[in-house]
């Protein structure tokens, strides 16, 4: 089962991660809804809380993470909401190619 849910055009969601902008402000967690915006929903709170998560990508967002994988060739970046999933499949013991790359592992 699901700890995390990471969707777009998701107006319930606790957070909101960037989806599009200047590379550096994509992946930048938020309160507000965007329709376009990559909606975290926590679905097991006795797992992970939303403000603990919120603050987790906060850092993530503040270590750059995202650039790497801001997609475009324009000044718009965008991210995918694949990546964010590998991401969360990190947070939440799983095995992906965003754990080896987070933690500057061999990938």
């Amino acid at each position: 089962m699901a700890v995390v849910e990471a969707k777009t055009n998701s107006p319930d969601a606790d957070f909101w991660l960037q989806r599009s902008g200047k590379v550096s402000n994509v992946g930048k967690p938020r309160r507000s809804y965007a329709e376009y915006d990559i909606g975290i929903t926590v679905l097991d709170r006795s797992v992970i809380l939303p403000d603990y998560l919120y603050y987790w990508f906060l850092n993530v967002y503040n270590q750059r993470y995202w650039e790497q994988f801001s997609y475009g060739s324009l000044p718009l970046k965008h991210i995918r909401v694949e990546d964010v999933r590998q991401l969360l499949d990190y947070l939440t013991g799983g095995d992906s190619t965003a754990s080896r790359l987070f933690m500057g592992g061999p990938s």
